[in-house]
This record gives structure tokens, C-alpha cells and sequence, in this order.
């Protein structure tokens, strides 16, 4: 995805719509296939990095 959207929430139908353009793969029409055809999907994420950030540090 794009570099702007590195730490920012963005929509699943933003997401799909970059994904769609940068794989030519159609995500959302795969995802409404298995919601309703199987009920709720689930994703298995690998390799998820994060950044420490120089500075004031919040804890959530």
C-alpha cells in the first residue's frame, strides 16, 4: 500500500481500491464472495512491523 497509509486507519473500501491497483486483483469481489457464501472471514497477518517513533512515547 501506499506510504501514507503506513500508520493510519483507513476504510476496506479504500484498501481493496489500492490493493486493486497495485496487485490488478479485485479483493472486495473475493471478500463478498466468502461473506456470503461461507459467513464471517478471518486473516492470518505475518510479518508485521512497527517503527518506534523518536520522542514523547504514549502507552495505550
Amino acid at each position: 500500500m501506499h506510504n501514507s497509509f503506513l500508520f493510519a486507519e483507513i476504510k476496506l473500501k479504500q484498501f481493496c481500491k489500492e490493493f486493486a491497483n497495485r496487485y490488478l486483483f479485485d479483493l472486495q469481489k473475493i471478500l463478498n464472495h466468502l461473506y456470503q457464501e461461507k459467513g464471517l472471514s478471518s486473516f492470518m497477518v505475518k510479518n508485521l512491523q512497527a517503527t518506534k517513533i523518536a520522542g514523547k512515547e504514549n502507552k495505550y
